[in-house]
């Protein structure tokens, strides 16, 4: 029924450090707390630098290191996987803030109401805290399938196809679908996913509550 979409004047990184207030104070903590900060996002300010390093200097986390992940829609579970790594791998971590932005209305060409009416924009952030207690991330696993690089994406502004006025004028800096994904896509890899990872927790698919 409806779409939000930011401001002119904001950017991707404004709608991060909105969220990251929130669960901040949600958290009680304060942001010289921050170990590290983790931004999962593929509209980012720039493209160098990292939009956690944006996030982090707007936020005055003077004491958390940065990175972005682009992993298009699996960006904020990839992030939460990574953070949740981190932890368990290194004890000098012992709060990360994982936040995901979208700012997809900057790259729409509104021509194309198929493309168009599908995205807007939004951020959300959570907040992992290293603990002793028995809870946490059960399992996990990342998977890609990489032939579909070319199948849609903003294609314009990297090494393969430098930002130029020809490009822009053909509407390359824009999101476009270039091929069709095939719809057994998500049918054939969700399941198998998921069923994998019940099998190492030693579960059925009948013992999980939400899905």
């Amino acid at each position: 029924r409806e779409r939000h979409y930011m401001a002119k004047d904001q950017a991707t990184s404004d709608l991060i450090v909105s969220a990251a207030h929130e669960v901040m104070t949600g958290a009680n903590l304060s942001v010289d707390k921050l170990d590290l900060i983790i931004v999962a996002t593929d509209t980012p300010d720039y493209i160098s630098p990292s939009t956690a390093a944006v996030v982090q200097h707007k936020l005055g986390a003077a004491n958390a290191g940065t990175f972005d992940i682009n992993t298009a829609c699996a960006g904020f579970v990839t992030a939460l996987d990574v953070a949740g790594k981190f932890i368990a791998a290194d004890e000098q971590y012992t709060h990360i803030l994982v936040a995901g932005g979208y700012g997809m209305s900057k790259f729409l060409n509104y021509d194309d109401y198929k493309i168009a009416t599908l995205f807007a924009d939004g951020a959300g952030a959570v907040l992992l805290r290293a603990t002793n207690d028995d809870y946490g991330i059960l399992t996990s696993k990342l998977i890609a399938d990489g032939q579909y690089h070319d199948y849609m994406g903003i294609y314009a502004g990297g090494t393969f196809m430098p930002t130029t006025k020809d490009v822009i004028d053909r509407k390359d800096n824009l999101l476009r679908f270039a091929k069709k994904i095939p719809l057994e896509t998500n049918a054939t890899l969700w399941p198998k996913l998921v069923n994998e990872l019940l099998a190492r927790m030693g579960k059925t698919p009948s013992d999980i509550d939400r899905y």
